[in-house]
Protein backbone atom coordinates (compact mmCIF):
# COMPACT_ATOMS: atom_id res chain seq x y z
CA UNK A 1 0.00 0.00 0.00
CA UNK A 2 1.48 3.63 -0.65
CA UNK A 3 1.64 6.15 1.89
CA UNK A 4 0.08 9.19 1.71
CA UNK A 5 1.31 12.54 2.87
CA UNK A 6 -0.04 15.28 5.41
CA UNK A 7 1.83 18.04 6.62
CA UNK A 8 0.72 18.89 10.60
CA UNK A 9 0.27 22.14 11.81
CA UNK A 10 3.78 22.92 12.73
CA UNK A 11 4.62 22.15 8.78
CA UNK A 12 5.89 18.65 9.77
CA UNK A 13 5.68 16.08 7.09
CA UNK A 14 3.34 12.63 8.13
CA UNK A 15 3.16 9.60 6.36
CA UNK A 16 -0.41 7.71 7.14
CA UNK A 17 -2.01 5.06 4.97
CA UNK A 18 -5.24 5.10 4.01
CA UNK A 19 -6.21 1.86 6.13
CA UNK A 20 -5.22 4.32 9.15
CA UNK A 21 -8.17 7.26 9.17
CA UNK A 22 -9.76 6.54 12.18
CA UNK A 23 -13.25 6.35 10.33
CA UNK A 24 -11.88 3.11 8.36
CA UNK A 25 -12.27 1.07 11.93
CA UNK A 26 -16.09 2.04 11.93
CA UNK A 27 -16.67 0.31 8.74
CA UNK A 28 -18.41 -3.41 8.19
CA UNK A 29 -16.19 -5.71 6.43
CA UNK A 30 -17.11 -8.93 6.96
CA UNK A 31 -19.77 -11.38 7.77
CA UNK A 32 -20.42 -12.94 11.24
CA UNK A 33 -22.40 -15.81 11.61
CA UNK A 34 -26.14 -13.77 11.59
CA UNK A 35 -24.80 -13.28 7.95
CA UNK A 36 -24.77 -9.18 9.51
CA UNK A 37 -21.70 -7.19 8.76
CA UNK A 38 -18.98 -7.17 11.76
CA UNK A 39 -16.41 -4.34 12.05
CA UNK A 40 -13.27 -5.23 11.16
CA UNK A 41 -10.43 -3.85 8.81
CA UNK A 42 -11.57 -2.63 5.10
CA UNK A 43 -8.08 -2.84 3.83
CA UNK A 44 -7.57 -6.47 4.43
CA UNK A 45 -11.04 -7.39 4.14
CA UNK A 46 -10.73 -5.57 0.15
CA UNK A 47 -7.52 -7.51 -0.28
CA UNK A 48 -8.52 -10.69 1.04
CA UNK A 49 -12.15 -11.07 1.18
CA UNK A 50 -12.54 -9.34 -2.54
CA UNK A 51 -9.66 -10.12 -4.41
CA UNK A 52 -8.56 -6.91 -4.61
CA UNK A 53 -4.88 -6.10 -5.47
CA UNK A 54 -3.05 -3.68 -3.23
CA UNK A 55 -3.30 -1.04 -5.48
CA UNK A 56 -7.32 -1.00 -6.53
CA UNK A 57 -7.90 -1.40 -2.51
CA UNK A 58 -5.53 1.94 -2.09
CA UNK A 59 -8.18 3.58 -4.80
CA UNK A 60 -10.92 2.16 -2.88
CA UNK A 61 -9.74 3.24 0.34
CA UNK A 62 -9.24 6.82 -0.96
CA UNK A 63 -12.27 6.85 -2.38
CA UNK A 64 -14.21 6.40 0.41
CA UNK A 65 -12.04 8.47 2.67
CA UNK A 66 -13.30 11.43 0.34
CA UNK A 67 -16.96 9.62 0.63
CA UNK A 68 -16.97 10.14 4.74
CA UNK A 69 -15.10 13.57 4.94
CA UNK A 70 -16.84 15.23 2.06
CA UNK A 71 -20.19 13.91 4.17
CA UNK A 72 -18.85 15.30 6.97
CA UNK A 73 -18.13 18.43 5.88
CA UNK A 74 -21.76 18.48 4.36
CA UNK A 75 -23.78 17.73 7.24
CA UNK A 76 -21.33 19.96 9.49
CA UNK A 77 -19.66 17.53 11.07
CA UNK A 78 -16.27 18.01 12.87
CA UNK A 79 -13.22 16.87 10.74
CA UNK A 80 -9.70 17.09 12.37
CA UNK A 81 -6.69 18.53 10.67
CA UNK A 82 -5.17 14.91 9.68
CA UNK A 83 -8.19 13.66 7.93
CA UNK A 84 -8.49 17.20 5.97
CA UNK A 85 -4.47 16.74 5.83
CA UNK A 86 -4.98 13.18 3.90
CA UNK A 87 -7.95 13.98 1.72
CA UNK A 88 -6.23 17.15 -0.17
CA UNK A 89 -3.20 15.04 -0.77
CA UNK A 90 -5.34 11.94 -1.69
CA UNK A 91 -7.28 14.58 -3.87
CA UNK A 92 -4.43 16.24 -5.61
CA UNK A 93 -1.65 13.84 -5.66
CA UNK A 94 -2.75 10.12 -4.00
CA UNK A 95 -5.70 9.03 -6.64
CA UNK A 96 -4.08 10.76 -9.94
CA UNK A 97 -0.96 8.56 -9.08
CA UNK A 98 -3.05 5.47 -8.77
CA UNK A 99 -1.64 3.01 -10.63
CA UNK A 100 -4.86 1.51 -10.80
CA UNK A 101 -6.83 4.37 -11.78
CA UNK A 102 -4.61 5.47 -13.88
CA UNK A 103 -4.93 2.03 -15.77
CA UNK A 104 -8.63 1.96 -15.21
CA UNK A 105 -10.07 5.57 -15.63
CA UNK A 106 -12.09 5.44 -18.25
CA UNK A 107 -14.84 3.36 -16.61
CA UNK A 108 -13.63 4.23 -13.11
CA UNK A 109 -14.77 8.13 -13.78
CA UNK A 110 -18.17 6.82 -15.02
CA UNK A 111 -18.97 5.38 -11.86
CA UNK A 112 -17.29 7.99 -9.65
CA UNK A 113 -19.55 10.20 -11.95
CA UNK A 114 -22.60 8.22 -10.85
CA UNK A 115 -21.65 8.38 -7.20
CA UNK A 116 -21.36 11.96 -6.89
CA UNK A 117 -24.36 12.11 -9.05
CA UNK A 118 -26.64 10.06 -6.71
CA UNK A 119 -25.14 11.36 -3.50
CA UNK A 120 -26.07 14.96 -4.23
CA UNK A 121 -29.47 13.76 -5.24
CA UNK A 122 -29.90 11.74 -2.21
CA UNK A 123 -28.60 14.83 -0.43
CA UNK A 124 -31.16 17.47 -1.86
CA UNK A 125 -33.90 14.80 -0.98
CA UNK A 126 -32.56 14.71 1.98
CA UNK A 127 -32.47 18.67 3.52
CA UNK A 128 -35.55 19.11 1.17
CA UNK A 129 -37.49 16.76 3.88
CA UNK A 130 -37.87 14.47 1.29
CA UNK A 131 -35.61 11.08 2.52
CA UNK A 132 -37.29 7.96 1.32
CA UNK A 133 -36.39 4.40 0.54
CA UNK A 134 -34.61 5.87 -2.88
CA UNK A 135 -32.55 8.44 -1.08
CA UNK A 136 -31.63 6.11 1.15
CA UNK A 137 -30.58 3.88 -1.66
CA UNK A 138 -29.05 6.37 -3.64
CA UNK A 139 -26.81 7.26 -0.31
CA UNK A 140 -24.92 4.20 -0.55
CA UNK A 141 -23.48 4.40 -4.34
CA UNK A 142 -19.86 4.22 -3.45
CA UNK A 143 -20.95 0.39 -3.47
CA UNK A 144 -21.35 1.03 -7.00
CA UNK A 145 -17.91 1.93 -7.03
CA UNK A 146 -17.16 -1.42 -4.96
CA UNK A 147 -18.48 -3.84 -6.89
CA UNK A 148 -17.10 -2.29 -9.98
CA UNK A 149 -13.84 -2.83 -9.25
CA UNK A 150 -14.21 -5.92 -8.16
CA UNK A 151 -15.67 -6.60 -11.30
CA UNK A 152 -12.38 -5.34 -13.07
CA UNK A 153 -10.08 -6.99 -10.83
CA UNK A 154 -11.64 -10.53 -10.39
CA UNK A 155 -14.23 -10.79 -13.59
CA UNK A 156 -18.06 -10.97 -14.43
CA UNK A 157 -18.83 -14.02 -12.73
CA UNK A 158 -16.41 -13.34 -9.49
CA UNK A 159 -17.69 -10.08 -8.90
CA UNK A 160 -21.68 -11.74 -9.64
CA UNK A 161 -20.18 -14.13 -6.19
CA UNK A 162 -19.11 -11.60 -4.18
CA UNK A 163 -22.06 -9.06 -4.76
CA UNK A 164 -24.55 -9.97 -2.08
CA UNK A 165 -21.49 -9.50 0.21
CA UNK A 166 -20.62 -6.02 -1.16
CA UNK A 167 -24.57 -5.20 -0.77
CA UNK A 168 -24.11 -5.96 3.25
CA UNK A 169 -21.21 -3.77 3.39
CA UNK A 170 -23.64 -0.91 3.55
CA UNK A 171 -24.21 -1.46 7.36
CA UNK A 172 -27.02 1.41 8.08
CA UNK A 173 -30.60 0.20 8.32
CA UNK A 174 -33.58 1.77 6.67
CA UNK A 175 -34.36 2.73 10.67
CA UNK A 176 -31.90 4.03 11.47
CA UNK A 177 -32.00 6.35 8.23
CA UNK A 178 -35.12 7.23 9.13
CA UNK A 179 -34.46 8.71 12.42
CA UNK A 180 -32.11 10.84 10.92
CA UNK A 181 -35.33 12.01 9.26
CA UNK A 182 -37.84 12.05 11.53
CA UNK A 183 -40.32 14.50 9.71
CA UNK A 184 -39.78 12.59 6.26
CA UNK A 185 -41.30 9.44 8.35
Amino acid sequence: MTPSKSIDNDGAENLSLPADNPKTEKLPVSMNSKNVPDITNLYQNLTEHFSLTNQAADFVMIVFNFAQFFDDVADGHEVTRKELDLNLYNCFVGLNTNIFFINNRIALVSVMDLIALKWQGSDIAERNNQADERSFMWRAAFYDLLISVISICNGHEFAIGKSVDVMRFYAETMEDYRKEFPKNG
